[in-house]
């Protein structure tokens, strides 16, 4: 595959308004930006139903325990979560796995001078999202029925978002335990204020992809129709900023430890983004010469740690089982922040890129925060 899927093999269709938006419980007007700060976090945040099964089938298995059970219950972490959040420096967030409804709600509460888009995919049924097994599923659909998932996506801006614009698409290739989630593609347009009294428009596709590294096809297939959506979605509206940020599942380095080639068998494309996170790290995730980091001290004081000698860590996912809450996995970064430039590949922003600390214990994810200084002018939001 060396290009995006056409639209008559998506795997990605569309669920109009399956969603729900709450503006900021607390509003006032933010001053214009010359910068912007987006934190991408897979906050692992499944329902309560999903965490006792795991924690059951856990004590009859032979395999290694998920680190997901290693956390306490997501309602149990979630004010924390928020508070990290507030303090974050990031008005823009998007969220992966926050799958508890109620883990949402306190998210959105605690995040009051937010605008929120919550409940993505929520609408969706797993005999919806299914076809090939979909006569198993109907077999077993009252005992599927409670472990069934929305997508998982959450998304959340101090700026004004154009809630009228939002589109959920949901996947319809997935495969495995992924088919209890209606995974899929959240995109929200959201009115920057700029230097100058201009108001650009800024797009945010948020997603989180196929899990496992033996299904690497239909994480391809996923990435197709990504793509072919965002390269429309340019053309329509040339000179907007379109930003990709969520969980891909596609590492160098797997959660294993392992290497893995998936990466670089699709340059086609990253080829057509900027990532940011290359500019600033090399390939085992080490800091490059020249740069150093923003928000590390700050992470460590308001998460505790500040006596701990912790350095910027080189991966964004750690496995406590192993390693413990602040040993990630050298190389293992599940989670992007990325530009679209087409053929351009990049952008000449200047830009930061960091793992962050603050979700420490928290999460088995740790957020990527990237700092993109805006350009005077963007198309302007109408």
């Amino acid at each position: 595959m060396t290009s995006a899927s056409s639209a008559s093999t998506s795997c990605l269709k569309e669920c109009p308004g399956d969603f729900a938006y709450s503006p900021p419980r607390n509003f006032w007007e933010f001053a214009p930006v010359g910068e912007l700060a987006i934190t991408s976090c897979n906050l692992a945040a499944f329902t309560s139903a999903i965490d006792r099964t795991r924690r059951i089938f856990s004590q009859f298995s032979f395999s290694a325990p998920n680190p997901v059970l290693k956390l306490e219950p997501p309602i149990e972490r979630a004010p924390s979560i928020g508070w990290q959040l507030n303090l974050s420096g990031s008005p823009i967030i998007c969220g992966q796995e926050v799958f508890c409804r109620e883990t949402e709600e306190i998210l959105a509460k605690a995040l009051d001078t937010y605008y929120v888009v919550k409940r993505v995919g929520d609408g969706q049924s797993v005999l919806q999202t299914s076809s090939a097994s979909s006569s198993f599923l109907s077999s077993f659909s009252s005992a599927i029925a409670p472990l069934q998932l929305s997508s998982g996506l959450f998304f959340a801006s101090q700026f004004p978002i154009k809630h009228h614009e939002i589109t959920f698409r949901r996947f319809t290739n997935l495969v495995s335990e992924d088919k209890l989630a209606t995974k899929g593609v959240l995109r929200v347009p959201v009115e920057i204020p700029l230097i100058g009294g201009e108001v650009g428009k800024v797009v945010f596709f948020v997603t989180h992809l196929q899990a496992q590294k033996e299904h690497k096809k239909t994480r391809q297939e996923q990435l197709g129709s990504l793509l072919a959506w965002m390269q429309e979605d340019q053309e329509t509206n040339p000179g907007t900023l379109l930003f990709l940020a969520g969980d891909l599942n596609v590492s160098p380095v797997e959660d294993d430890g392992q290497p893995s080639t998936e990466k670089q068998e699709l340059r086609w494309f990253f080829s057509q983004f900027e990532d940011f996170y290359s500019g600033d790290h090399d390939a085992t995730g080490r800091r490059g010469a020249g740069t150093s980091c923003r928000f590390l001290e700050n992470d460590l004081k308001n998460s505790g740690r500040e006596e701990w000698e912790l350095q910027e860590a080189t991966g964004s996912f750690y496995n406590m089982y192993e390693f413990g809450a602040d040993r990630e996995i050298q190389g293992c970064k599940y989670d992007y922040t990325l530009l679209y430039t087409g053929d351009r590949n990049e952008s000449g922003l200047k830009s930061h890129t960091e793992i962050r600390r603050f979700l420490n214990g928290l999460s088995d994810h740790l957020p990527l925060t990237t700092v993109v200084n805006l350009p005077a002018s963007l198309k302007r939001a109408v």
